[in-house]
C-alpha cells in the first residue's frame, strides 16, 4: 500500500517557541508603535487585546506540531465531510503508525489548485463553496490552513469515485462557537457583496465592535481598506487590485482604528479570518 508520509523537523517546538516568545514580547512595543503612528498617545491595549490575540496564535501552532491530534481531527473531518458533501474527498489516515512527529495517511493522486487551469478551478467552485458552508453553519469546526497548496484536484484511475476536490492537511482548525456560526456565515456574505453597515452589524453581534461603535467612521474604513479586495464579478479577492493599494495609507488606517475605535478579537476569530483570506476556490478565478 502506498501512503503519505508527513514528519515533522527536528528542532520544530524549540523554535517555534522562541520565535512566539519574541512576538509576545513584541506585542507591548507594537501598541505603542500604533499609537504613535495614530497621534493617540492614550494606551489602548486593554481594548484591541493583542496578547489575547498572540496566544490564540500560539496555541494554534503548537496543535499544528502535534501530528496525533492532526490525524484525529483529520479522520474526523473525514467522517463529516464524506457523509454530507459530495465532490470532496478527505484522505484515511493510518493511526497505528502516527505519532506526534510523524503521520502517514493514504496517498492521493491529483494536482494542487496552484497548478490548475482556472477553467478546472471554476469547475470546483460550487463544491467549495457546498463545503466551506458545510464547515461554517454545521460542523463548527473550519480549516485553518485552506491556501491552494493544500486543496487538490485528484486525478487518475485510482482515484475514480472519489473527489474531485480534495482537502489535506488538518494541522490547524478553527472552532466556532454554535451561537456564532450563522452570524459568521452572514458576515463572509456581507464582506462578498461590500455590503459594511451589514457587516458592521454582524461585528457587533459577534462581540468584535462594541453596540455603540462609531459606525460612519468603520464603515468608511472598510469601504477604503477592504473594497480593493473585494471583486464586484463573483466575490473573488483580486490580486490586482492588490497591487494598486497605498500601503502606507492602509497602515495608517488600520492604526487609527485599533487606537481610536474600541474592538476585541475573539480567539476563534484569528485563525477564522486566516483561513477565510487563503481560501483560494474564489481567489485564483
Amino acid at each position: 500500500e502506498v501512503v503519505a508520509v508527513k514528519v515533522q523537523r527536528p528542532n520544530s517546538i524549540e523554535s517555534v517557541s522562541r520565535d512566539l516568545c519574541i512576538l509576545k514580547r513584541g506585542v507591548t512595543y507594537l501598541q505603542e508603535m500604533l499609537n504613535m503612528l495614530s497621534g493617540n498617545t492614550v494606551p489602548t491595549v486593554e481594548n484591541t487585546n493583542l496578547e489575547d490575540l498572540v496566544h490564540a496564535w500560539s496555541l494554534g501552532f503548537y496543535n499544528e506540531l502535534d501530528f496525533q491530534l492532526e490525524a484525529q481531527r483529520q479522520a474526523d473531518f473525514r467522517e463529516d465531510v464524506l457523509a454530507n458533501c459530495e465532490g470532496v474527498y478527505v484522505p484515511a489516515v493510518v493511526p497505528r503508525l502516527c505519532t506526534r512527529r510523524m503521520m502517514v495517511s493514504e496517498w492521493v493522486d491529483g494536482i494542487k489548485l496552484n497548478a490548475c487551469e482556472p477553467e478546472d478551478i471554476r469547475a470546483l467552485t460550487d463544491v467549495g463553496t457546498e463545503v466551506f458552508m458545510f464547515q461554517l453553519l454545521q460542523m463548527g469546526v473550519f480549516h485553518g490552513d485552506p491556501h491552494s497548496g493544500n486543496l487538490m484536484m485528484l486525478t487518475g484511475d485510482t482515484m475514480a469515485g472519489k473527489g474531485p476536490l480534495c482537502l489535506i492537511d488538518f494541522g490547524l482548525l478553527a472552532v466556532i462557537p454554535h451561537e456564532h456560526r450563522t452570524i459568521v456565515a452572514a458576515a463572509v456574505v456581507h464582506l462578498a457583496d461590500c455590503d459594511w453597515p451589514r457587516l458592521t452589524d454582524a461585528f457587533v453581534a459577534l462581540g468584535i465592535f462594541p453596540p455603540d461603535v462609531p459606525r460612519a467612521r468603520v464603515e468608511g474604513l472598510m469601504a477604503r481598506t477592504l473594497r480593493p479586495f473585494v471583486l464586484a464579478e463573483g466575490g473573488a479577492m483580486m490580486g490586482a487590485a492588490a497591487k494598486r493599494i497605498d500601503t502606507r495609507t492602509l497602515a495608517l488606517d488600520f492604526a487609527r482604528a485599533a487606537a481610536d475605535v474600541p474592538f476585541t478579537i475573539p480567539p476563534y476569530t484569528a485563525l477564522l479570518t486566516r483561513a477565510v483570506t487563503q481560501v483560494p476556490i474564489t481567489d485564483m478565478l
